[in-house]
């Protein structure tokens, strides 16, 4: 088992499969951490540990948050993909912080909503589920908007 440190402070991510695909996943993870707490800095504690392991399938990897007795997971399936493989772990760790933290991040800005992922043209995006116009963002750039005047 290898540990890869990240720079989202004191949250670390573990390798503990051996599969090549895992880094991969690792690195999913940490881009879709910094937007999360790119947003919602004060809301998130950062005690929590996220690790990339083998499934019950050869053809899965499990990204697991693990936060005190709190476990939330998800496969991983399709991990040669980058840009769909960044999509599905931003999804769905979207959904395991807004289940143990209480808070949906990455926020639209301006609207009372988290926002949406999905892929574009190859890239893996950010969107308003209202207004793909309103607002879009690579995910990996999601930055805090300023507060309005």
């Amino acid at each position: 088992m290898s540990r890869v440190e990240d720079n989202t402070r004191d949250t670390l991510v573990e390798l503990r499969s051996a599969d090549d695909r895992a880094p991969h996943v690792a690195a999913a993870v940490r881009t879709s951490l910094r937007d999360f707490f790119g947003d919602a800095e004060s809301a998130i504690a950062r005690d929590f540990v996220v690790t990339v392991e083998d499934g019950d399938r050869p053809e899965t990897l499990m990204v697991l948050l693990r936060r005190g007795g709190f476990v939330a997971g998800f496969g991983v399936f399709d991990a040669d993909n980058g840009a769909e493989t960044l999509a599905a772990v931003a999804d769905r760790l979207q959904d395991a912080i807004t289940e143990e933290f209480r808070v949906a991040t990455p926020r639209c800005p301006g609207h009372p909503h988290p926002l949406s992922v999905r892929v574009i043209d190859a890239e893996p995006m950010w969107l308003c589920p209202k207004d793909n116009n309103h607002f879009a963002c690579r995910i990996g750039e999601y930055e805090k908007p300023p507060p309005a005047p």
